[in-house]
């Protein structure tokens, strides 16, 4: 039997949002802006001072401990070997516009939730999982290829930003930003 809410382009699946999800944005973008901190430990921090707290944190500073809200004396404690980058506001907002321009070319974005955060409505046959995850992915090749970035341990080509998810999901985002569904699917596979 049917399922009286699916549209005919639907599966089982029933996605109607694809959520791009960069993580450690502020530290990635600095390690594909200084090619010698790719794969080493890096933080950002908003002001020159051992006592403000990371606005950022890398997966390779992660590693050791370090997160985002961390004191930089205590992140450098955690990890001697640390990268601490000042904050340029600047290009940060000019990478996340690259990145959303890149997006809007293979599916348009429905909404910027932060700088590191949209979302995208699929429509007819993208909601289907296996094209849904396609889109996704052909999403993350071209940020690979348009914005920039260092290929990662992940199946799917990776971004500058890190593609933490690009995940479908059958909810609305009507329901809020932050409430995630209960049903995703991501195509990092992290």
């Amino acid at each position: 039997m049917e399922h009286p809410d699916r549209q005919p382009d639907e599966d089982a699946a029933g996605l109607r949002w694809l959520f791009v999800d960069l993580n450690a944005f502020f530290a990635s973008v600095e390690q594909q802006q200084n090619p010698d901190w790719r794969g080493k430990p890096v933080i950002v921090r908003p002001a020159i001072s051992e006592y403000t707290g990371a606005i950022a944190a890398s997966y390779e500073s992660k590693a050791f401990g370090v997160r985002t809200g961390m004191q930089v004396a205590e992140a450098r404690r955690l990890c001697p070997d640390l990268i601490v980058a000042e904050a340029r506001p600047d290009l940060y907002v000019q990478v996340h516009k690259q990145i959303m321009h890149e997006i809007d070319q293979h599916v348009p974005v429905w909404k910027v939730g932060s700088i590191d955060e949209c979302s995208c409505q699929l429509i007819g046959p993208e909601r289907r999982e296996a094209n849904a995850v396609a889109l996704a992915r052909r999403i993350q090749a071209g940020i690979l290829k348009n914005v920039g970035g260092a290929p990662m341990n992940c199946p799917a080509p990776s971004c500058t930003c890190r593609c933490r998810s690009i995940r479908a999901s059958a909810r609305g985002c009507a329901s809020g930003w932050r409430r995630r569904a209960s049903r995703t699917r991501q195509a990092c596979g992290t």
